[in-house]
């Protein structure tokens, strides 16, 4: 049996909800409220949170992990306004923190509107040789956040193919190997050819040619069964 809460068949309004979420970001104590309905539409991991609370008008949930004030609130931000979010107005860097943070709370479309500021051409014009200065901790292994920066790498590493060794030093290693992996692979001859050659014989990388960097969205009109959920905390109404 579905639990209240559900990815409904429409995009909800504030209208459509009757309870409020408090959420409480645990490393610095930032604080949003957003309407329940809105949070449980927009992010599965919070919808099976509210569907493992009693029901309320007033939901808190602390969360533990992968959070911080700038993404809490940056979330929060779009909930409400979607693609019409000034997302311009946030560094890279916490642009990226707030991918990351969607991957945590497994709301995609957010993901992929953050994505969409990060993997245009403003992207390349204004981040491509800042390359060997990429939060690649902030990056899940094996996401589309990891890929784009090793995407973006490669083309970096392509306009100085004689320093090549020199850069890969200065990354961190298992970034390393799995750069080196993909240069190997998608030299001219091999795979995919994400590398030409002009008329000059300079070496180009493609980016974007192979990889597309948005992750797959939730279909509408999903209902969630009630399990429990580790590692989570739930605040006291009265703090």
């Amino acid at each position: 049996m579905g639990g209240r809460f559900k990815r409904l068949e429409y995009d909800p309004s504030p209208s459509d909800s009757e309870g409020m979420a408090i959420l409480k970001c645990s490393s610095d104590n930032t604080t949003v409220t957003i309407h329940a309905v809105l949070l449980a539409h927009h992010s599965r991991f919070f919808r099976q949170i509210l569907n493992n609370q009693q029901e309320s008008k007033v939901y808190s949930i602390s969360i533990p992990e992968k959070c911080d004030g700038i993404s809490l609130r940056l979330f929060a931000d779009w909930v409400y306004k979607g693609k019409h979010i000034d997302i311009q107005d946030y560094a890279f860097e916490e642009r990226v923190r707030s991918w990351a943070f969607g991957d945590h709370i497994q709301a995609p479309t957010f993901q992929n509107d953050v994505m969409d500021t990060l993997s245009g051409v403003s992207f390349y014009i204004n981040y491509w040789d800042q390359a060997l200065a990429y939060p690649w901790d902030d990056a899940p292994s094996g996401s589309a956040m990891e890929s784009l920066f090793l995407h973006m790498m490669c083309y970096y590493l392509a306009s100085k193919k004689d320093e090549i060794q020199t850069h890969l030093g200065d990354l961190p290693a298992a970034v390393a190997q799995k750069l080196l992996r993909f240069l190997l692979q998608d030299m001219p001859g091999q795979g995919t050819n994400s590398f030409s050659r002009d008329a000059d014989e300079k070496l180009y990388w493609h980016y974007g040619k192979c990889q597309k960097f948005r992750v797959e969205e939730e279909d509408y009109g999903i209902e969630e069964d009630r399990y429990e959920i580790e590692g989570l905390a739930f605040l006291d109404d009265s703090e």
